[in-house]
């Protein structure tokens, strides 16, 4: 046999062949390990005592400082408290999608610290809140109210507040578990669910069951996770797998990831969804816990606290009462009530 159809014979025989697309390097880095624990756990303590720890004392700043009713301070903190518990799925999907988490904790760090500077200059200055009133004037309501300029400098203290707890909570801890791996990240959950409900839209009208899916294999670090196997719950995610022409490269990788998602993708984001009822029934839960902050506070404003003639109960820490008892229920709930069910 000549060279020539030697040649030709092996390059008709690499067509019929397919191959799976080589597994990628993980890309090795030198972990930081339990040396940077302390940094990580310091941060992430600053951040919940910016937050959570000033929410407990927040309804009387805002009832003796600010002179605000109950009904307005309730609905400040509300819905301050409610976009502290949304912008950590816009900081976990830009972390993810773009800068990476230590970018996300740098830049929200030092917007917590603008963040407290700004709350502590607004007591500490004349200025920036409103003139001391008398019990006397308070009980008839007549203590003057902020300006405007003084509301402004406290919405700018919560909305720093706001960005450090948006860009802290969801990356602080998996920063942590990051200095125990060698390797690098490659995409998330969030990235990865928007990413698929954009393709399942667009590919709406396709049909799924002559259609080929995509499912590379799993490419995350060095560890293989076991894949996710497709289902017929929630079928028309699935159209977000379907391989059209032109939308993978020759090597068997994707051209656009809003275009093409894969098996594993389309699963994880099922997972989601199965559990958004679980996240639906704590919202009644959570509803009742929140009130301790508010009105549960300001109760406890007009209440009697005295615990014998030289100590009194701060009404911020009323709210500590419920937690106890949670500590006091938990193990029993577990470890009693949970067997003999």
């Amino acid at each position: 046999m000549s060279p020539r159809s030697s040649l030709q014979q092996n390059e008709v025989e690499k067509a019929h062949h397919h191959h799976d697309p080589p597994l990628p390097k993980p890309v090795q880095r030198k972990p930081g390990g339990w040396r940077s624990m302390p940094y990580i756990l310091g941060n992430e303590s600053f951040e919940r005592l910016a937050s959570i720890g000033l929410v407990a004392n927040f309804t009387v700043f805002l009832m003796t400082v600010f002179h605000m009713n109950q009904v307005s301070a309730s609905n400040v903190i509300n819905i301050w408290y409610g976009i502290n518990n949304f912008l950590p799925l816009i900081g976990a999907f830009i972390s993810d999608a773009y800068v990476g988490k230590f970018w996300v904790i740098a830049f929200s760090s030092f917007a917590t610290l603008l963040g407290m500077v700004t709350m502590t200059l607004i007591v500490a200055l004349p200025k920036l809140h409103p003139p001391s009133c008398a019990r006397q004037q308070a009980l008839l309501n007549q203590c003057e109210g902020a300006t405007t300029r003084q509301f402004g400098f406290l919405v700018l203290a919560l909305g720093f507040l706001s960005v450090g707890t948006g860009g802290i909570r969801p990356c602080s801890l998996p920063f942590g578990l990051d200095q125990f791996d060698p390797t690098t990240d490659e995409g998330s959950i969030f990235s990865g669910m928007a990413q698929t409900l954009v393709a399942a839209y667009k590919k709406r009208n396709l049909q799924v069951e002559k259609a080929m899916l995509y499912d590379p294999p799993m490419t995350k670090g060095t560890y293989q996770f076991q894949k996710l196997p497709l289902t017929n719950r929630f079928r028309y995610l699935n159209k977000a797998a379907i391989i059209l022409d032109g939308e993978t490269n020759p090597d068997g990788s994707r051209v656009s990831c809003w275009n093409l998602a894969s098996i594993q993708q389309v699963e994880e984001v099922k997972c989601l969804i199965k559990v958004i009822p679980i996240l639906v029934s704590g919202v009644i839960c959570y509803t009742a816990l929140v009130q301790q902050w508010t009105f549960t506070v300001s109760q406890a404003l007009k209440m009697d606290r005295h615990l014998g003639p030289h100590f009194q109960i701060p009404a911020g820490s009323i709210g500590v009462i419920s937690m106890i008892i949670i500590g006091i229920w938990l193990p029993i709930y577990d470890r009693i009530l949970v067997p003999s069910l």
